[in-house]
């Protein structure tokens, strides 16, 4: 209890010493990592300062309190239910904060260029490496380097230790459940995470080792040499439905974004809405659209009434996968040049839609399926 007694007390120097410059610090923290450019600045400052006006309005008052709790609290013997109600107070907290940052985000996202992405990633790579150096050592010398690290942070609080604080410290620290292996791979999924995020790629490849993995007979799925069967029956008919109505989701996303640009994007004197030749490309769009979204309910409605739908499935998953390919690349035409960027969605809805027609059984699969249904 006292180290957590201890954050918090150091965290009511941090707010009395830095929170007027909060935003500055933070904006140095972030671009550190992102390397804003001259544009994005002035937008990622403003953010910044909208976010900290909201924090010391809402929630200033709020995290003083808890602090002089704290202070009342952090010398008196601990309780395991003190503890949970400390961590859950505190998490309750982080979550607001991150709760009314995530819309001020969502608006700067759009604008980060692959190269700030690179730079991210190489700045995770130095944070991990770092990482591995300070925690990740030989289980002898990682308790020693741990009991070392905390005595130094509780000296820079309360100045020199005894040798009998030390020895708490030390039985503390030994005792504790703490797994930095564990921290370190959680750590690694979220970056991972935060990465894939900022590129805007919904779809996330990642690779699996099992090495030395001894399953037990009791747990085999079916029979020996017959697991495809499984994967292939009902869980993949199921697998099909749903990719389609993603799918389905992404093209009318496609369609929505082409019309609203359509109808306020101006040439030779008048949005571009009112050429025929558009017109056509948007009523072309929205039929296909339509007509997949409505094929991909015929074969959810089977499959959820129990009934066969092999076919059915396959359809919904050709066609929809296809007209996600039509309606993206009519969408990336009608944006012309603004449908490359990355401050609009087209751009993603067509990479993405790339590989539609190949995850979850390539368009090829799917037509032999359809007509090996309809033989007599």
């Amino acid at each position: 209890m006292w180290l957590l007694g201890a954050l918090l007390l150091g965290g009511c120097s941090a707010v009395r010493i830095g929170y007027n410059n909060a935003p500055t610090l933070a904006w140095w923290w972030l671009d550190g990592y992102m390397d804003f450019d001259a544009t994005q600045a002035p937008r990622v400052k403003d953010a910044l300062e909208q976010w900290f006006a909201w924090h010391r309005t809402t929630q200033l008052p709020d995290y003083a309190d808890l602090l002089a709790a704290a202070q009342l609290q952090v010398m008196q013997p601990a309780t395991p239910q003190q503890v949970c109600r400390w961590s859950d107070d505190l998490r309750t907290r982080l979550a607001a904060a991150l709760a009314h940052g995530v819309p001020l985000a969502a608006d700067l996202l759009p604008l980060l260029k692959p190269e700030q992405l690179a730079h991210l990633e190489q700045r995770y790579r130095k944070s991990n490496r770092d990482f591995e150096q300070d925690f990740l050592q030989q289980p002898d010398e990682r308790l020693k380097a741990s009991i070392e690290r905390t005595i130094d942070r509780a000296e820079m609080l309360y100045g020199r230790l005894d040798e009998r604080q030390r020895q708490l410290i030390a039985g503390g620290v030994a005792a504790s459940l703490f797994d930095p292996a564990a921290w370190y791979a959680e750590r690694q999924a979220l970056q991972s995470e935060t990465l894939q995020t900022l590129a805007r790629r919904s779809v996330v490849t990642t690779e699996i080792f099992l090495d030395n993995v001894h399953v037990p007979a009791a747990n085999m799925l079916g029979a020996p040499g017959e697991g495809f069967k499984i994967i292939a029956g009902e869980h993949l008919a199921l697998e099909r439905i749903a990719v389609a109505a993603s799918y389905v989701g992404n093209a009318q996303g496609a369609v929505d974004d082409a019309l609203a640009y359509a109808q306020q994007r101006v040439q030779f004197g008048k949005p571009i809405y009112e050429f025929q030749v558009i017109r056509h490309m948007l009523a072309d769009m929205q039929t296909q659209t339509d007509a997949a979204r409505l094929i991909t309910y015929r074969a959810a409605d089977l499959a959820a009434r129990g009934l066969p739908c092999r076919k059915e499935v396959a359809m919904a998953k050709l066609f929809a996968s296809e007209t996600l390919q039509t309606v993206t690349r009519q969408g990336m035409q009608i944006l012309g040049g603004y449908g490359m960027t990355p401050e609009g969605d087209m751009e993603r809805y067509f990479r993405e839609g790339m590989q539609s027609t190949v995850g979850g059984g390539t368009s090829q699969i799917q037509r032999t399926i359809i007509a090996q249904e309809m033989r007599v």
